[in-house]
């Protein structure tokens, strides 16, 4: 896959987006229909041509690489907020546990207020442990089951395809969604949830 396929599948993927709807409505509309199977295909035949793929197969290749591109990036972006998001907690709930810390080592405190910050130290730091028996557990799998998919993925896909989706990720994204998406602060794709 070249640059010039992501390109040519971002410009036919949006015509597609606009026009697809009517032809399948045209063809699907039973006996009645205005136009044949055949030659809605042949409109997206055209399409697809018009936009600088060879053949159907040829776009049909180029639309499962860069859709498995994006699912690994989107995987992986997911990764990184399942890991993000337990460091953030890890340390909110050890941040928490220091404070009761220190207001239990204040001398002045009652022995009923003692107990029940005592009490709630105790369930953090249980709530701790069990969060951290959870990512301990789960983590590998994920992480297992990206590497597989990214195995798999290798055997149809190159560094240099995937370096192109990369490079063209928001476009491809606008694309798929009919609608640009905000820029952000941090330079990286948002969660889009697909």
């Amino acid at each position: 896959m070249k640059e010039q396929d992501v390109l040519n599948y971002i410009s036919v993927y949006k015509v597609l987006r606009t026009q697809a709807p009517e032809i399948l409505k045209s063809i699907n509309t039973g006996p009645e229909s205005n136009i044949s199977e055949r030659e809605g295909f042949q409109l997206f035949l055209k399409i697809i041509q018009k936009g600088g793929f060879k053949n159907y197969e040829n776009f049909v290749w180029t639309n499962a690489k860069i859709g498995a591109i994006i699912s690994l990036l989107q995987a992986e972006s997911g990764m990184d907020r399942f890991n993000s998001l337990n460091t953030e907690s890890m340390s909110s709930i050890d941040q928490g546990i220091k404070e009761l810390e220190k207001v239990l080592s204040d001398p002045n405190l009652s022995d009923e207020t003692r107990m029940d910050i005592h009490h709630t130290l105790v369930e953090l730091q249980e709530s701790r442990r069990k969060l951290m028996a959870e990512w301990e557990k789960n983590k590998p799998y994920a992480d297992w089951i990206l590497d597989k998919a990214k195995s798999i993925s290798g055997l149809i896909l190159n560094e240099s395809e995937i370096w192109l989706v990369k490079k063209y990720e928001s476009e491809i994204i606008e694309a798929y969604l009919g609608f640009p998406l905000p820029k952000v602060s941090n330079g990286k794709m948002p969660d889009l949830r697909l």
